[in-house]
């Protein structure tokens, strides 16, 4: 991965670390933003989102998990997905009163935090899953059964592996351009098999949330099927909004992103 990122980075919060827009919490300021990134991602796939928050003067923090972007990925190899969730919580234990928007596999680690039980649970006002990467019981469909096999091996060694990049393509960015695609590849790094594994084996169970909670699915996603999405929020009793012409990768998607972000600034506000 070769992306560059040009917020500060905040380290010592979790063992990945954190990046901020540079707007500081205060009283008389909009409530905080926390993302959480997805699978072999890293915090630069909110880079155009903390760019309109620092605009909006709304502070803004983006969690990268251990392992992953310029973080020690030394550590992917043995990272839980409980590992993940204590990273989260590091961060919302930091800022304090925040919304949190979360992507793909953050989305589930945002759920598994909300039911963690821990004090700094109140510190969430609402949260907002974009394409969730689904929980036990709700199973994957269409073309990601076909393409997943490769990468049993990986995972079920908990092995730090990433995708191909045709993989990548007709996954998660089958709807973008060709002069974006390649940026899209950029972000794309390694992920801990040993996570994926208990994803995929339906180790993740969730129960109903009772945080304010809007889904966002996408119209031609590839992975985590708009299917998933409507049982997440009925689940959680909240709002679905699906985006027409919208695949996996939203934050990034280049006709679909600002889009994106104004349907959750309106509903946060």
């Amino acid at each position: 991965m070769t992306t560059t990122f040009k917020f500060q980075r905040l380290d010592g919060i979790g063992r990945g670390s954190v990046y901020w827009n540079g707007v500081a919490p205060a009283k008389n300021m909009p409530v905080s933003k926390i993302y959480l990134h997805g699978m072999c991602g890293d915090p630069s796939v909110y880079e155009p989102w903390l760019s309109k928050d620092a605009d909006l003067q709304t502070p803004a923090f983006a969690v990268q998990f251990r392992g992953h972007g310029d973080s020690d990925q030394s550590m992917l190899g043995a990272a839980s997905f409980d590992d993940y969730v204590a990273d989260a919580l590091s961060c919302v234990a930091h800022v304090g009163p925040a919304n949190v928007i979360a992507h793909s596999m953050g989305a589930l680690v945002q759920q598994k935090l909300a039911l963690s039980g821990s004090k700094y649970v109140k510190y969430i006002q609402k949260q907002v899953l974009i394409t969730s990467a689904p929980p036990a019981g709700m199973l994957l469909k269409g073309l990601v059964l076909w393409r997943i096999w490769r990468y049993i091996l990986p995972m079920a060694r908990k092995m730090p592996f990433t995708l191909t990049q045709r993989d990548a393509k007709d996954l998660l960015f089958n709807r973008f351009p060709d002069d974006a695609l390649e940026n899209g590849l950029r972000t794309m790094g390694f992920e801990s098999g040993r996570v994926v594994w208990q994803i995929s084996t339906h180790q993740i169970w969730i129960k109903p949330i009772g945080i304010p909670t809007l889904v966002i699915a996408a119209e031609h996603d590839n992975i985590t099927h708009p299917d998933i999405q409507r049982k997440i929020a009925y689940r959680h009793g909240g709002r679905l909004v699906t985006l027409k012409g919208a695949c996996h990768m939203i934050p990034l998607q280049p006709d679909i992103r600002d889009e994106a972000f104004n349907v959750i600034t309106n509903w946060l506000n």
